[in-house]
């Protein structure tokens, strides 16, 4: 209330908001500022684009040496992008300076992108395998129950197989999914 006793340990000061997502990558790349940077690292959507940043921002702070204290913030900042982007949480209990997580990202980049393609093709094969058993299985026994298609989601590559070479010698849907162990 306006006759509280408390308005005099009320802080008195201004502060400046900044939206970072109302600037684009383009825009923010023009800037020559921390916070630029900051925002460009705040926004990055694939691991590619973060040693070059990381290059970037240790630039950045050659030329402002008033601002080293951040650079243990920045490398974590750097640790959780890296995480986020990659699903690598390892790296957030790792120790490194804002120097060794340059390093890092270059040297790890080429794993992180074959780690990512393999992940891509087993999905696809597990998509191909799903799609190949229910269109044999609609072939084979007309329009199929929701129960079919959740199964189906829900299975594992090896089933699926097995379950696909089932519909030779199924004479019912339910033949195909029966368990025999």
């Amino acid at each position: 209330p306006d006759n509280s006793p408390l308005w005099k340990f009320q802080p008195d000061g201004t502060f400046f908001l900044i939206d970072e997502s109302r600037y684009g990558k383009e825009a923010l790349e023009a800037r020559d500022s921390l916070s630029a940077l900051v925002f460009q690292l705040e926004q990055c959507k694939t691991p590619e684009d973060l040693p070059e940043l990381a290059a970037k921002m240790i630039a950045w702070l050659e030329r402002w040496p008033e601002f080293a204290s951040l650079k243990t913030v920045l490398a974590g900042m750097f640790k959780q992008a890296v995480s986020t982007l990659t699903g690598d949480r390892s790296i957030l209990s790792e120790t490194l300076g804002l120097l060794e997580v340059k390093a890092m990202l270059q040297t790890n980049m080429e794993n992180w992108k074959q780690a990512k393609r393999l992940e891509w093709t087993q999905e696809g094969e597990l998509k191909g395998k799903a799609e190949t058993l229910t269109h044999l299985l609609k072939r084979r026994f007309g329009d199929l129950p929701l129960w079919v298609g959740q199964k189906i989601a829900e299975a594992k590559p090896p089933t699926l197989d097995e379950w696909t070479l089932r519909i030779l010698d199924a004479t019912t849907l339910d033949s195909v999914f029966a368990d025999r162990s």
